[in-house]
C-alpha cells in the first residue's frame, strides 16, 4: 500500500502542467463570465497571473474583443497603484494577457475578514486606500496615447474584489476588462450596464454619459462601506440595487460613524451625490482633501509591519462572515409568493441586458 502511494505521488509529481507559450499555468484562481485568471510561472521562475478567456468561449468574438482591449489599455498604464501588465499575446488565436502577481488579499476579503473581528477597517488604512485609487483614477482618466491623444479610460468596475491590498497595505487597481477608451475596438458606449451593480454609478444605470465622476462615485461609495461597515446598495433583487443607485439617496457617515471627522464625512458625501457635477472636478482634488485630513486625523499609522501584524490578528479572529450587513437590513421571515416571482422576473429580465457581477462582499 505504501510503496502504491508513494509511485502515485511520484508520478503525480512528474507530471508535466498545462503551458501557455512561455508560461506554465500552476493554479486557477479566478473564474468570471468574461475570463479566468491563472496563477502561473514564467521563464524564470517568477510567479505571475496569466488572464485568458473562459474554457469553451475561446471563440466567441466579443470577449476576445474585450480581452484584447483590456490589453491594450493596460499596456499603457505604468503607475504604482495598478497592477501592471508585463505581456500580452495571441495563443491559438485567443488573446492573452500577464500580469504581476500582487501578494495579498482582495478588499472584499479584507473588509469581510475586519467585520468578522469586529473591528473594521483601521482609519489610517481607508484614508491610504482612499489617497492611492484617487490618484491612480486621476492618472487613468487624463493618460494620453504616444501622440498625445486623450485615451478617456472610465474603469466602469471599481468594486473591492478588483482592489488588492498588499501585505505591506499598498493597493493595486485590477481589471480593466470592461473599462471604456477611446483605445478600445469594440463597441463599447451605452447598450447595457457592466460590473458590479452595487458600484456603479447614477449616470451609468440610467444610460447617461460617462465621465470620471462616474468612478469617482463607485470610489465614495467603497469609502462610504469601509467605514460604515455595512453595504450602502446592497440588494437580493438586481433590479433593487438598480433603483437604489438611481435615486443615489445617501444617509451622512456621520449617522452611523459620530466619532468619525466632520470632514472627512462631508468628503465622502461630496463623492455620492446623483448629479456628476457636484462631485470633485477630478480625482486628484479628491486625494488632495483625503490627504490633509490624514496628516490632520492620523494619529497611528498602520502600515509595513504594523500592516502585517494587524493583519496576523485578523486571521486568528472568529470567523469571517460572508458578506458585510446591508444598510436596511431585510425582514426576517419567508417572503410572499408575489415578492419572490417579482424579483425572478427581475433576475430573467435584468440577466438578459446586463453582464454583470452580483457577488456582494
Amino acid at each position: 500500500m505504501g510503496a502504491r502511494k508513494a509511485a502515485k505521488t511520484r508520478a503525480t509529481v512528474g507530471r508535466s502542467r498545462a503551458q501557455i507559450g512561455d508560461y506554465e499555468l500552476l493554479n486557477l484562481v479566478g473564474r468570471g463570465g468574461m475570463a479566468e485568471a491563472w496563477l502561473a510561472r514564467d521563464p524564470s521562475g517568477e510567479e505571475v497571473v496569466l488572464k485568458r478567456l473562459p474554457r469553451g468561449r475561446q471563440h466567441d468574438a466579443h470577449l476576445r474583443a474585450c480581452l484584447a482591449d483590456e490589453g491594450r489599455i493596460a499596456s499603457q498604464l505604468r503607475h504604482p497603484a495598478i497592477v501592471r501588465l508585463l505581456d500580452r499575446f495571441q495563443h491559438d488565436g485567443e488573446p492573452v494577457l500577464v500580469y504581476e502577481y500582487v501578494r495579498g488579499m482582495t478588499l472584499w476579503r479584507l473588509c469581510r475578514r475586519a467585520q468578522g473581528a469586529g473591528t473594521g477597517l483601521p482609519l489610517d488604512l481607508v484614508l491610504r486606500l482612499g489617497i492611492q485609487l484617487a490618484e491612480a483614477l486621476d492618472y487613468v482618466h487624463h493618460k494620453q496615447d504616444a501622440n498625445g491623444q486623450p485615451l478617456a479610460i472610465i474603469h466602469r468596475d471599481l468594486s473591492p474584489q478588483n482592489i488588492m491590498v498588499d501585505h505591506q497595505g499598498q493597493v493595486r487597481l485590477l481589471d480593466f476588462g470592461v473599462a471604456l477608451s477611446n483605445s478600445n475596438e469594440r463597441f463599447s458606449v451605452g447598450g447595457g450596464l457592466y460590473g458590479n451593480l452595487g458600484y456603479a454609478s447614477p449616470e451609468l444605470v440610467t444610460g447617461q454619459s460617462l465621465t470620471g465622476a462616474s468612478d469617482q462615485f463607485a470610489l465614495g461609495t467603497l469609502l462610504w462601506e469601509c467605514l460604515a461597515r455595512r453595504r450602502l446598495f446592497g440588494a437580493e433583487a438586481p433590479a433593487q440595487v438598480v433603483a437604489a443607485v438611481a435615486r443615489a439617496e445617501v444617509p451622512s457617515l456621520s449617522a452611523f460613524r459620530p466619532d468619525l471627522d466632520a470632514e472627512l464625512a462631508e468628503v465622502i458625501g461630496r463623492c455620492l451625490q446623483r448629479d456628476p457635477q457636484a462631485r470633485f472636478g477630478r480625482c486628484e482634488a479628491l486625494a488632495q482633501r483625503l490627504e490633509a485630513i490624514a496628516e490632520r486625523v492620523v494619529r497611528i499609522p498602520v502600515r509595513g509591519a504594523s500592516y502585517s501584524a494587524w493583519l496576523d490578528r485578523l486571521r486568528r479572529a472568529g470567523p469571517v462572515p460572508r458578506r458585510l450587513p446591508n444598510l436596511t437590513p431585510s425582514r426576517p421571515g419567508k417572503r410572499s409568493p408575489l415578492l419572490q416571482l417579482r424579483s425572478l422576473l427581475d433576475r430573467i429580465r435584468l440577466g438578459r441586458r446586463l453582464r454583470t457581477k452580483l457577488d456582494t462582499p
